[in-house]
C-alpha cells in the first residue's frame, strides 16, 4: 500500500473551509475546536512525546508536550490530527492510555510509514496550504520570512516549498 498524498492534502483543505481557517497563521486551537478536541499542554510527557490526541469517558484530547518549541507543538499536533482525521489505525498497544498515563515512546507501536507520510502531509496542508504559499511566494523567497509568517519552522517550509515545486 502506497501514501494517498492527494487524499491527506484535500482532507486538510476541507477541514481548514469547514473550521473557517482561510487566512495564516492557521489557529490550530479553532480547528482542534471544530474537530472536538480539548486542546491541552502537558508539563510531564516524557521528552520523546511531541503530542497525543486520544479519546476518553466521550470526550477527545489534543495534547502536545509543553516543554517542546511552538513550532515542534504546531506540527506535533497537526501530524497527530491527521492520523486522527484519516482514519489511521495504529494505536498505542494497550487501551489505559490518558493525558496523564502517555505511552512510553520506545514501546509505542509504530505506524506504517505510509501512514507516517500521509499525517505528514496532512500537517504540512493543515499549517502551510500550498494555495497559500504560492500566492506569497512572489512576494518573498526567503525560507525564514515565509516560515515567520505561516508560524512553522524552517525546515518546515523548505519541505513545503519542495512540495509546491518553488525551491
Amino acid at each position: 500500500m502506497s501514501a494517498r498524498i492527494g487524499f491527506a492534502r484535500e482532507k486538510a483543505r476541507r477541514i481548514l473551509l469547514a473550521a473557517g481557517q482561510n487566512s495564516i497563521p492557521v489557529d490550530l486551537l479553532a480547528v482542534c475546536a471544530h474537530l472536538k478536541f480539548e486542546y491541552i499542554e502537558v508539563e510531564h510527557f516524557p521528552e520523546s512525546l511531541s503530542a497525543l490526541c486520544v479519546e476518553k469517558g466521550g470526550t477527545r484530547y489534543a495534547a502536545v508536550n509543553k516543554s517542546h518549541s511552538s513550532n515542534r507543538r504546531r506540527f506535533s499536533l497537526a501530524h497527530e490530527l491527521g492520523h486522527w482525521c484519516l482514519g489511521h489505525t495504529r494505536g498505542y498497544g494497550w487501551s489505559d492510555v490518558t493525558i496523564d498515563n502517555p505511552p512510553d515512546p520506545k514501546q509505542m507501536k509504530t505506524a506504517n510509514a505510509f501512514e507516517e507520510k500521509e499525517a505528514n502531509e496532512f500537517a504540512g496542508e493543515l499549517l502551510v496550504p500550498l494555495a497559500e504559499l504560492k500566492r506569497l511566494y512572489g512576494d518573498n523567497t526567503k525560507v525564514n520570512d515565509l516560515a515567520r509568517r505561516f508560524d512553522v519552522s524552517d525546515q518546515v517550509m523548505t519541505i513545503r516549498m519542495i512540495a509546491a515545486r518553488i525551491l
